[in-house]
């Protein structure tokens, strides 16, 4: 028996690992596709540990099939519970024997306990948590799981030879089962949180190259690409020294985050220069944001016991197709942008540019 047990616990923390892969780093972040696959799979765990149980007698097992079914119901509620019980239910109804009604007793009452204890437990705010101050919960929620076999003969007798190993089973089973989901969620938070950071600027704390080359290739009709470059910065440092050269870099990243609109995205694109996206401007106005933008930089205030005055550069380039053709690769519309810029410059700098419609040619 403790050979099959053992089994089925592998099974059951296999089928749950394999789950829980569907599962992002919040549980409210959850699509409705992702939902239904999880549901889904939920459903067919107890089915699986039901047929890998260890067989008491006719009709009569024991095994894990209750705790995914606790899992979902304390997780998301009592239909969900009987959602994820419902395929088992139909398998024991349609393979009736001895066994089949006293299961969907338990069962029923199994949601029933784990339904009224549910807020005890409030796991679907806890990521899953599972304290051990708990166990005398989790022990009510499977204190009537096999009470069905009271009805069947010598039910008094059955139920008291495996009350006690299936409860402990059950409350071990729900506890490692609760583990593997916590560590699955920690795991995947982790992991979102280290991207996060790859694609952060640590200087400006704006968005770096690589989320900048994400974005573009994103890139919608009628959206803007801007470069900004720093006029004479290589003089800020060598005059300044270094220090002084990040506190413009990061007074400049402020001012783009303090100007622009919550659609538009700002980027430390490298060195000196800066990329932003604009979503939703009206064709003909990005040179007015641009300006915007360039007098606000012109503005902020950077070692003002040296008097540094800051000046940036900027060039435009809308990501739009002439009448009747497709649309330029992002790639082109950011080279345009990148053009302006250098306009901009040559002209003098401290200016706005912004690039001709230019599409690329197919």
């Amino acid at each position: 028996m403790l050979g099959t047990l053992f089994q089925n616990f592998c099974v059951m923390i296999t089928l749950l690992t394999i789950t829980m892969t569907l599962l992002p780093a919040q549980p409210a972040e959850l699509s409705s596709r992702q939902r239904g696959l999880i549901v889904l799979c939920m459903c067919i765990i107890p089915v699986v540990l039901y047929a890998f149980g260890f067989e008491l007698a006719a009709g009569l097992k024991i095994d894990l099939r209750y705790v995914p079914v606790a899992l979902s119901t304390l997780w998301a509620g009592p239909l969900v519970g009987l959602l994820v019980a419902t395929p088992l239910l139909l398998v024991r109804l349609l393979n009736f024997n001895a066994g089949s009604l006293p299961a969907v007793i338990s069962m029923v009452m199994l949601i029933l306990v784990a339904s009224l204890l549910r807020r005890k437990f409030n796991l679907a705010q806890q990521s899953a948590a599972l304290s051990w101050k708990k166990w005398p919960y989790v022990v009510l929620v499977f204190s009537l799981s096999g009470i069905g076999l009271l009805i069947s003969p010598n039910g008094l007798s059955r139920l008291a030879s495996i009350y006690l190993p299936l409860l402990l089973l059950n409350t071990a089973g729900l506890y490692v089962a609760a583990a593997v989901i916590r560590h699955r969620l920690v795991t995947v938070k982790t992991y979102h949180h280290a991207l996060a950071q790859s694609r952060l600027d640590a200087l400006t704390g704006l968005p770096n190259r690589r989320a900048f080359d994400r974005d573009l290739e994103q890139l919608s009709e009628g959206q803007v690409v801007m470069m900004l470059d720093i006029d004479h910065f290589k003089a800020v440092n060598d005059l300044y020294g270094h220090q002084q050269g990040d506190q413009v870099l990061r007074a400049v990243g402020d001012t783009l985050l303090g100007t622009l609109r919550q659609t538009d995205s700002a980027y430390r694109f490298g060195g000196e220069e800066f990329a932003v996206i604009l979503r939703g401007v009206n064709e003909g106005a990005e040179a007015l944001v641009g300006e915007r933008l360039r007098q606000a930089v012109n503005r902020c205030k950077v070692g003002p016991e040296l008097g540094l005055t800051v000046t940036v550069s900027v060039g435009l380039a809308r990501h739009q197709a002439r009448q009747g053709e497709r649309s330029p690769l992002p790639a082109d519309t950011l080279k345009r942008a990148d053009q302006a810029l250098y306009d901009a410059k040559a002209g003098g700098r401290n200016r706005v540019c912004v690039a001709a419609k230019e599409p690329a040619v197919r």
